[in-house]
């Protein structure tokens, strides 16, 4: 058993790492292709209405993932499924990475403070690394143990 722990919690931290690196590709094909938009010019004006309507649904995004990844460690340890643990990171790193292409999209648009999206995003995505102990606790029938 805990040598399947052990190779899923690896896995977890490769998805976790992947996901992680796939928001810095994401700036690096910004500054690649185009990369005026990093000269800062901050007398642009602030408050966009595309900028607001995705800074609401980057702030959705970020507290529904933690919301679906609680709701599916939960599941994993009431139904005593490991395999719900890697579903609820997975639904919490995408939750995040699409913060980070709303920012994508912003700074295509030519919106200065993209960057704002990109740093929810990622610390996002840092908050929710792997930890052993949910691996721990859905492989672990506590009404067993007498």
């Amino acid at each position: 058993m805990s040598q399947n722990i052990e190779q899923t919690y690896r896995t977890q931290m490769i998805l976790w790492v992947a996901f992680l690196m796939s928001q810095f590709i994401f700036i690096v094909v910004l500054f690649v292709s185009k990369s005026e938009i990093f000269k800062f010019d901050f007398t642009k004006p602030m408050f966009e209405v595309m900028a607001i309507v995705l800074a609401l649904v980057a702030i959705i995004s970020f507290a529904l993932s933690f919301v679906y990844k609680n709701k599916y460690l939960k599941q994993a340890i009431e139904k005593q499924e490991i395999p719900l643990v890697q579903e609820s990171l997975i639904m919490a790193f995408a939750f995040c990475e699409a913060i980070c292409i709303f920012g994508l999209v912003l700074a295509f648009s030519d919106y200065q403070y993209f960057f704002a999206w990109f740093v929810l995003g990622i610390a996002g995505i840092l908050i929710h690394i792997p930890k052993r102990s949910y691996l721990i606790d859905a492989s672990y029938r506590k009404d067993s143990v007498i």
